[in-house]
């Protein structure tokens, strides 16, 4: 069995998450004095700090008030309203500004303050780490990771979801990450541990931080480096990709992994993910490959200019 198996309970993907099709009912919350119909499968997941959906007594007394804690007593009216900004928190909220992410919560998918959308996250995030609905809260993560236009969403949903997927052993929860479009260090990190093997364009977007300086060759003549790479791969694994199938451990170093709710205990929202990049049954063939690749693109291009 390799590594793989060990952190994450299978080698690959395997699977989707759960399709089954539960009944999600549209439900009215009471927030000051207006109501709003929000489905029950985000409502839910939510964190209720006051009336008949309190739930938040296992943590209220912690030092750091959660961020998504919701208050359905406070005032909420229309109002003209200012962003909410990053690192929102819902009791800094003006009652406009509840109004909104009340309305947003009932058509999330609706483009709208991002600031909402990490609310939602934080609530979600809180999910995880207690172990409480993890399941709804990784789908519904996953949809919110899916459609929401915002850079540091994006890295930071991720993140949770890598974070869910080490912890629970559930690596299909790394199935619906929009791998092109989160940084390349977790991007390569996923595609290891969804998917157990690297192509030639995925090795040469890592080539620098593997330790590979010279980048002339790289950047400059890329279509090249790629086919004699993939050539070099044919001949060596006969295959089009390094595989990692037959690494046995993890090795010693590691990528620090953190869920950005800021009111979760500070240890316990960070996890260490083995860093593979710099395992050396990974590391040092590459490197090597890389290497080859980069003189035989010299010699070639010296050919071709004689």
């Amino acid at each position: 069995m390799s590594f793989l198996a060990t952190i994450f309970g299978r080698d690959l993907l395997s699977h989707e998450l759960s399709d089954k099709q539960e009944e999600h009912r549209i439900e009215k919350l009471h927030a000051g004095s207006h109501s709003f119909n929000i489905s029950s499968s985000i409502l839910d997941l939510l964190w209720f700090g006051d009336g008949r959906r309190k739930n938040t007594e296992e943590f209220e007394d912690s030092s750091i008030a959660e961020p998504s804690e919701i208050f359905t007593h406070d005032q909420v009216y229309r109002e003209q309203i200012d962003k909410v900004g990053n690192y929102p928190c819902f009791k800094d909220f003006t009652p406009g500004q509840k109004f909104a992410f009340f309305e947003w919560l009932e058509d999330v998918e609706r483009k709208d303050d991002v600031g909402y959308a990490f609310i939602l996250l934080y609530a979600l995030e809180r999910r995880i780490y207690m172990g409480s609905k993890v399941e709804p809260a990784v789908d519904l993560l996953c949809k919110l990771h899916g459609f929401v236009d915002d850079e540091e969403f994006l890295r930071q949903s991720a993140e949770a979801l890598v974070w869910a997927a080490y912890k629970y052993k559930r690596v299909e929860f790394l199935n619906c990450l929009r791998n092109d479009e989160i940084p390349e260090e977790l991007q390569i990190l996923v595609k290891l541990y969804t998917h157990g093997h690297l192509h030639a364009r995925d090795i040469m977007l890592i080539s620098e931080k593997l330790g590979m300086d010279n980048q002339r060759y790289v950047t400059g003549k890329p279509r090249l480096f790629e086919k004699i790479l993939n050539d070099k791969l044919d001949a060596k694994y006969q295959q089009s990709h390094f595989s990692i199938n037959n690494v046995e451990h993890a090795g010693q170093d590691n990528v620090m992994i953190t869920l950005s709710n800021f009111s979760l205990p500070k240890d316990g929202r960070r996890i260490k993910v083995p860093n593979l990049l710099n395992h050396k049954d990974v590391k040092k063939p590459l490197i090597k490959m890389l290497e080859q690749t980069s003189e035989d693109v010299r010699i070639e291009l010296i050919g071709h200019y004689k």
